[in-house]
Formats: structure tokens, C-alpha cells, sequence
């Protein structure tokens, strides 16, 4: 079971967490327009299903610049015992 008009943003295992998670266009109101948090819940070779980490999404667009009409793509690297984050938008 997946979320209805999503495409795939990127996905990542966090050793903390011991989650893996989805992260995935929301594109309800255009392509590429904000990015969700999805836990996989279940996955194996017949069963997949996740469920939202949280209401609000991670990235929205906000009306300024590069990123005025949408927020599509999460591309996380650890680097020195941190994330660091490169993000798409469109304005």
C-alpha cells in the first residue's frame, strides 16, 4: 500500500532509527509539488506498505525563488557524523 499520486524522491535507512524511509512527491496539486516522510513498514518480496512520518510534509514550495511552486527531491549524504541535504525546486 503506497499514497495515491506520489512519485519516488528518494529513499534511506537510518542506522539511529533503524528506519527505513521513503521519501516522496506529493502530487496532489501539480508534479513535483512538496516531498513526504513515508516508514516502510513492511517489505519483502510480495508485501509493501508505509505509512506517513508525519502530517505536514518535509519540503513545500514557499512562493520565493527557485523553490516559488514546488519542492520535489531530498538527496541526503551523511558527512562527518551528519546529514547534509541537497533539495530541487521549481519556481
Amino acid at each position: 500500500k503506497t499514497l495515491e499520486n506520489t512519485s519516488h524522491g528518494k529513499m534511506y535507512f537510518t542506522e539511529r532509527s533503524r528506519q527505513l524511509t521513503r521519501f516522496a512527491q506529493d502530487n496532489q496539486k501539480h508534479y513535483g509539488y512538496q516531498l513526504r516522510a513515508l516508514a516502510i513498514t513492511r517489505l519483502n518480496r510480495f508485501v509493501f506498505s508505509e505509512t506517513p512520518c508525519m502530517q505536514t510534509p518535509v519540503l513545500c514550495p514557499d512562493g520565493i525563488d527557485w523553490r516559488a511552486s514546488g519542492m520535489h527531491h531530498l538527496d541526503l549524504h551523511a558527512y562527518e557524523g551528519r546529514y547534509v541535504g541537497f533539495v530541487d525546486g521549481c519556481c
